[in-house]
């Protein structure tokens, strides 16, 4: 029988040659958008989000940590390997949000990648996702995790409304993610200033594009939320401000984003 993909260990050969890097984050963080750009340099193969609702192993890593090593080894890999045989890249990156809980068990069995975190302030992240399904009847996903007890006890999880449960979210991910990349940028950052896009982005990952490469897509807007935004961060009440700040602000005030 022919064995469309390599084992592991060709795998990690294979990856390891093709320099690879993920770029993650929690969405709405203008993934899509840097793929594109990134994907402007000859000989790069960046892709977005690749696995169709690999939204779902990230809920369940989220969970149960334990078997993010598992879902790398017996078939992440092999997958993003198999994709490489296929194209004749020099460089493999992904900029996917789905990944963001399998990035320590990645820094163990392939501790080659280069892991970067994308941060956009939260107020304007948790409007985005209030204006999605998030957390809803129609959240097939979300909807039913439950995190761990040391991140947060069951009890308090349960007692959250929506607009609390994607605040904790949004806070503890950053933190999880910025703990663990090797590397934190600002996305307000890398849209509005060439230089820190250069010096933060690209030089970490040895890359090179010109300004009016970066300048051409970063006036585009790309992936936005579309339809009317219901929930802006001016019409939240104030107990949800005051909710966002005592859960939120720690990051929030890390990165330098201010009330």
């Amino acid at each position: 029988m022919q064995i469309l993909s390599p084992n592991y260990e060709s795998s990690i050969k294979i990856l390891n040659e093709k320099k690879p890097f993920i770029i993650t984050s929690t969405g709405r963080t203008g993934t899509a958008l840097f793929t594109q750009i990134l994907n402007s340099v000859p000989d790069n193969y960046v892709v977005h989000e690749p696995i169709p609702n690999e939204q779902f192993y990230h809920a369940q890593a989220l969970m149960y940590p334990e078997i993010a090593k598992e879902y790398l080894i017996r078939f992440r890999l092999r997958e993003m390997a198999y994709r490489i045989q296929k194209n004749k890249c020099l460089r493999y990156g992904e900029v996917n949000g789905a990944l963001r809980r399998h990035i320590v068990a990645l820094k163990k069995v392939a501790p080659f990648f280069k892991i970067t975190h994308i941060i956009r302030d939260g107020r304007a992240v948790i409007t985005s996702v209030l204006n999605r399904n998030t957390f809803t009847m129609k959240d097939k996903i979300y909807n039913k995790i439950i995190p761990p007890q040391e991140d947060i006890s069951p009890d308090k999880w349960y007692a959250m409304d929506r607009f609390q449960k994607i605040c904790w979210m949004w806070a503890n991910e950053n933190k999880f993610m910025r703990e663990n990349a090797d590397f934190s940028v600002r996305f307000e950052d890398l849209i509005l200033n060439y230089d820190y896009f250069k010096g933060h982005l690209l030089k970490p990952l040895s890359l090179d594009i010109n300004y009016s490469i970066w300048k051409g897509y970063t006036d585009r807007i790309i992936n936005a939320t579309h339809g009317q935004k219901k929930h802006i961060y001016a019409n939240w009440l104030n107990n949800e401000k005051e909710f966002f700040w005592n859960t939120c602000g720690k990051e929030m005030i890390r990165f330098k984003y201010i009330r």
